[in-house]
């Protein structure tokens, strides 16, 4: 069986994301969401990870969801913001 197409949509694309997801899972290819709070000099107001985001954080995210740990995973967001936000 032949590896699936992978595409990673950021959060500010999130509602064009689930649909291609949608769409492209018919023919076997996977799309997920990241979503990540600013890099650097964001507020850490109500963040729990009293901690600025670097970019290493949103990458390992974006590598998991490429990774083949993934591979039955789609139209998901992955939310990387220092629990600023509970779902």
């Amino acid at each position: 069986m032949s590896e699936p197409t992978v595409a990673i949509v950021t959060g500010a694309s999130q509602g064009i994301g689930l649909a291609i997801a949608r769409d492209l899972a018919r023919r076997g290819s996977i799309v997920n969401i990241s979503s990540g709070s600013r890099v650097q000099g964001s507020s850490l107001k109500g963040r729990v990870l009293a901690r600025d985001m670097v970019a290493d954080d949103l990458v390992g995210a974006v590598a998991f969801f490429v990774g083949h740990e993934s591979a039955f995973i789609t139209g998901q967001t992955l939310v990387v913001d220092g629990g600023s936000y509970f779902h």
